[in-house]
């Protein structure tokens, strides 16, 4: 208990620190710009400015754009109007490039093209894309897997997730962790989540439940974009890599996890259902 009493006050001064360098962020900029400090998790930053809110040494609005900003107090309604128009144009800019209307240049699709060729290059054989059905078996849901993988004998679900959120475990309506381990477990695959980025409680979980989790970081963005990521770089502090090629420190994360699934055997556990 105490030390969650620790991480909540360390959260609140980081986040303190950072309204009054920048003035004000909304709630996705302060999640990420505190990712791997001090272990802080997404819903650290959650609970801790809600509680600076509700204690008045900050203050929130929800903006045009539908993003709630936080703010130091003293700052000027003529600047906080001024960051917030910008930061708005950035962030409705993000979600263009994130929707389906940019086909294979969605942030989505465009991740799932660099990490079948990272696949490709570890020596993984893919045989199938959106993967409801192997070996006789079928995923009863509408959710499938991004790519069915094959090397060394072993059969792979693969899920990609490119976004500055973190994949929940279990989300009523969208494919959650819960879901992607249920369709492995049913088809008999072993899961292989690769995501930008993932709370380091659910790193441990799926490790345990015979899960490969493979995080690299930075919000993947075709080179397209490179101008408007450059400027997200700047504004929100969000990693970001610009790049249609896979790069070498992903492909050797890839061969390390299959490495690891040979030694613990996670085929066979796999398809026993255990």
């Amino acid at each position: 208990m105490a030390s969650q009493l620790t991480k909540l006050r360390r959260t609140k001064e980081l986040i303190l620190a950072l309204l009054k360098k920048h003035g004000a962020c909304y709630g996705r900029e302060l999640e990420v710009r505190l990712e791997g400090k001090d272990d802080i998790e997404h819903w650290d930053v959650y609970r801790a400015r809600r509680q600076l809110v509700t204690d008045g040494r900050i203050k929130a609005v929800k903006s045009h754009c539908e993003a709630v900003f936080f703010y130091d107090p003293e700052i000027s309604p003529e600047l906080l109007n001024t960051i917030v128009e910008r930061k708005c144009a950035l962030i409705e800019k993000l979600r263009e490039v994130s929707s389906e209307e940019q086909g294979d240049k969605s942030l989505g699709k465009h991740a799932e093209t660099v990490l079948l060729k990272a696949l490709k290059e570890a020596g993984f054989i893919i045989a199938a894309r959106d993967v409801r059905w192997f070996m006789g078996k079928g995923y009863p849901g509408k959710e499938d897997l991004d790519f069915l993988a094959f090397k060394d004998g072993i059969w792979y679900g693969v899920e990609v997730k490119n976004m500055l959120d973190n994949l929940k475990w279990q989300e009523s309506g969208k494919k959650d962790i819960r879901t992607i381990l249920e369709i492995c477990r049913i088809l008999g695959l072993v899961p292989m989540l690769i995501t930008r980025y993932l709370p380091r409680p659910y790193k441990i979980k799926l490790i345990g439940e015979g899960a490969l989790v493979i995080t690299y970081d930075k919000l993947i963005v075709h080179p397209d974009f490179r101008e408007i990521a450059d400027k997200w770089r700047r504004t929100f502090g969000y990693p970001v890599v610009a790049t249609s090629e896979p790069w070498g420190e992903l492909i050797k994360d890839l061969l390390n996890a299959h490495e690891y699934a040979k030694r613990k055997q996670l085929w066979q556990r796999w398809q026993r259902g255990d």
